[in-house]
């Protein structure tokens, strides 16, 4: 039986985290680290300053993000007097940047300030694992340490935030650690367990924010192949193998009538650009991102100009890929995108932001990446 000390602090969490619910996702349309950053950053400063000053900080905080005043908005929330915030700060960039000695360098820096980051751990170790992938014990093990160490960190929260853990910033991190466990064991080998750590992440959060559902129904089916990551790949073989072309992927069979056609017109459009502009496996990231998006009834594909969404799909993909950085062998230019498509800049821009969020199309999910 819990005692009365530890039911009052878990009643109080349960009260704060209700009361912020309404309060601080105020800051929206940003860049997926960027966003977790201003939500962890006001969720802390407001735990010290109180629930009633989120409105005005998250006014001030939209006025400096206008000015690109990052420096100024560590300052504001006070994030800058606390080692283990800085150092998070730092594992954003690091997770952000398509550059892997710079965020190498990140990382290093975030673990001198605080050697308990979870991400940081979970990018070592990963790394490690992708090193070591014939003797991958050892990484796995420090895999399994990192994700048992941030459930002992999150204690009784974790039974409150089942469902919605996406939502507290602060339990992000750990969600990310049982991701990169989860992937490191489907890698390996380790089916049963790899079932176990998937099943869990789907209960902890209702939506599938890792995009893993099906890698976990395959798991459950023995005779299906299972679907491979770019990253799996990588930790397999020395050399990853490119993606299948467009052609050779059949997604179409496994939508309905009427998201199969939706299906096809968008991806009619992505192909085009393609092939115009990009390659074959730029194109394949399109498709699958095409499907998961007709899948989604919620975003209205169907409903919304299919110009609008084949732009957001292409920049999405061009910003975590870093084809938007003039040394890249596929350099383009944002405004390659939206004149293709004969779409506003504000709106590719705004159909990206929201691909990127809902998808998880990110610099740290494997499924987004190319080789290379």
């Amino acid at each position: 039986m819990a005692s009365k000390g530890a039911l009052k602090k878990k009643k109080a969490l349960d009260r704060r985290l209700k009361k912020r619910t309404a309060k601080i996702p105020a800051i929206t349309n940003l860049g997926d680290y960027l966003q977790e950053f201003l939500l962890r950053g006001v969720y802390m400063f407001s735990l010290k300053r109180g629930q009633e000053i989120i409105q005005a900080t998250t006014a001030r905080i939209q006025a400096l993000l206008q000015e690109k005043k990052y420096n100024t908005i560590v300052s504001l929330l006070e994030l800058d007097k606390i080692p283990r915030e800085r150092a998070q700060i730092l594992v954003y960039q690091a997770l952000a940047t398509p550059d892997l000695q710079q965020a190498e360098k990140f990382i290093k820096q975030a673990l001198l300030l605080d050697s308990s980051n979870i991400d940081a751990r979970s990018w070592v170790t990963k790394k490690m694992l992708e090193a070591e992938r014939d003797t991958p014990e050892q990484a796995l093990t420090a895999m399994r340490d990192i994700v048992s160490f941030a459930e002992r960190q999150l204690g009784p929260q974790l039974d409150i935030l089942t469902g919605k853990i996406h939502d507290f910033p602060l339990a992000r991190p750990y969600l990310r650690s049982l991701y990169t466990l989860f992937t490191s064991l489907e890698s390996c080998g380790l089916d049963e367990e790899a079932l176990s750590i998937g099943e869990k992440i789907l209960t902890l959060c209702e939506p599938d924010i890792f995009t893993i559902r099906d890698r976990v129904t395959r798991l459950k089916t023995p005779g299906q192949s299972p679907i491979v990551t770019e990253e799996q790949t990588a930790l397999q073989k020395p050399s990853p193998a490119p993606l299948e072309t467009p052609e050779e992927e059949d997604y179409s069979a496994r939508l309905d009538k009427n998201q199969a056609q939706v299906f096809e017109e968008i991806c009619q459009k992505t192909d085009a650009f393609c092939e115009a502009h990009l390659d074959a496996r730029i194109a394949g990231y399109a498709r699958r991102a095409v499907f998961q998006l007709c899948r989604e009834d919620d975003f209205g594909a169907k409903r919304g100009k299919r110009e609008s969404w084949s732009s957001g799909i292409i920049h999405a993909l061009a910003q975590v890929n870093g084809l938007f950085n003039p040394d890249h062998p596929l350099a383009i230019q944002p405004v390659t995108i939206h004149t293709f498509f004969k779409i506003s800049s504000s709106t590719t821009s705004k159909k990206s932001a929201l691909l990127r969020k809902c998808l998880q199309i990110t610099t740290d999910n494997p499924d987004w990446i190319c080789p290379g």
